[in-house]
């Protein structure tokens, strides 16, 4: 399978969907549920507390309260080129922000192909931006980004999947398996069966008509 040049993280040129992070702050609790002594029950939810708590103690930092963020645009805009404009996809953006609650100092890449990236780059601000050609090549490029498990574990949080395609369901049991809560945002009905019954969370976004629509 050909993959083209791989061109490392770049940055967005403008400020682009700062202001919507701030305003989408904040991030969900997890709760255990106290037993007859007043401690937590041993509950799953518990275990992968405690899972990614013993995780972040071996990081020097003590961990970080931020997300990792994959996203995969041209996923979200579908096949339609008419969806492929700046229009569409800041709404896309947009979208994903509010279903996602990203927030500033999360850890947001971005990948598309080289005809896409200028219009790309417009909306993107401070988030990395990941260039890749040849089939499954936008896929492959967020995949190698988190393929270091331990550092993903102790980089994050959470793991948001902005993407429909199957190819992020290993990863996401991956995820589940060591505690790290996920959370997949993509088209409903373009998302694959495997990866929507695996993911901790599901978050429907508009079809890509819509975005094409949107101004």
């Amino acid at each position: 399978m050909s993959m083209g040049h791989h061109h490392g993280p770049t940055r967005g040129a403008t400020t682009g969907l700062a202001d919507l992070t701030k305003r989408t702050a904040g991030r969900p609790d997890v709760h255990g549920r106290p037993n007859r002594r007043g401690l937590r029950a041993p509950t799953r939810r518990n275990r992968s507390a405690d899972r990614r708590r013993a995780a972040r103690r071996r990081h020097p930092s003590g961990g970080a309260s931020r997300a990792v963020v994959l996203v995969d645009i041209e996923n979200l805009l579908g096949d339609d080129p008419r969806a492929a404009t700046s229009h569409a996809i800041r709404a896309a953006l947009e979208g994903l922000v509010e279903q996602a609650r990203i927030r500033p100092g999360d850890l947001v890449y971005v990948t598309c192909n080289p005809a896409l990236a200028p219009l790309v780059a417009e909306h993107i601000g401070g988030w990395h931006l990941q260039v890749r050609t040849g089939r499954d090549g936008a896929d492959l490029a967020l995949l190698d980004l988190v393929a270091d498990r331990d550092w993903l574990t102790r980089s994050a949080d959470r793991l948001v999947v902005a993407s429909g395609d199957g190819a992020f369901t290993d990863l996401v049991q991956r995820c589940n398996h060591d505690g790290l809560p996920t959370v997949v945002v993509a088209n409903a009905r373009s998302t694959a069966r495997s990866l929507r019954l695996n993911a901790g969370r599901f978050l429907p976004l508009g079809r890509p008509a819509q975005f094409a629509l949107a101004a």
